[in-house]
């Protein structure tokens, strides 16, 4: 395809961890909820939030490594 290829090497000094807190919840309209991912791992572990089926709720927040949402219908 025309494109530069590069090779790098990532030692991995601590192998990755994650505890998140609550693992799912319930809500009622209007209800809000925050999730928390703790990582850690030598390089450090960047979190991504995805929902297991389809997107992310219209009204939700990331920062750092929590997400809020609030339900609505």
């Amino acid at each position: 395809m025309g494109g530069k290829q590069r090779c790098f090497v990532v030692a991995v000094a601590a192998p990755p961890s994650a505890i998140m807190s609550p693992r799912e919840a319930f809500m009622s309209p209007g209800g809000r909820v925050e999730f928390r991912c703790g990582v850690t791992g030598s390089p450090r572990p960047r979190v991504q939030w995805s929902k297991e089926q389809g997107q992310l709720p219209r009204r939700h927040s990331i920062v750092g490594n929590t997400l809020t949402s609030v339900y609505t219908r």
